[in-house]
């Protein structure tokens, strides 16, 4: 992750969980990423295939 941001300072970094995969595991994801000095940090989130689609306002 440093030799990115290195790199592209700019770049962004998306952090994808699984359900199976502790939130907390994915905090110390972001974390990691955030100390290694990168500041676009997206968290990506899908809904369930049967829930209903948000709409946006």
């Amino acid at each position: 992750m440093v030799a990115l941001r290195e790199t592209d300072p700019e770049a962004p970094v998306h952090v994808r969980g699984d359900h199976s995969v502790p939130y907390g595991d994915v905090l110390r994801v972001m974390g990691r990423v955030s100390r290694a000095g990168i500041t676009k940090v997206s968290l990506i989130a899908e809904a369930d295939a049967g829930a209903p689609a948000v709409q946006p306002r």
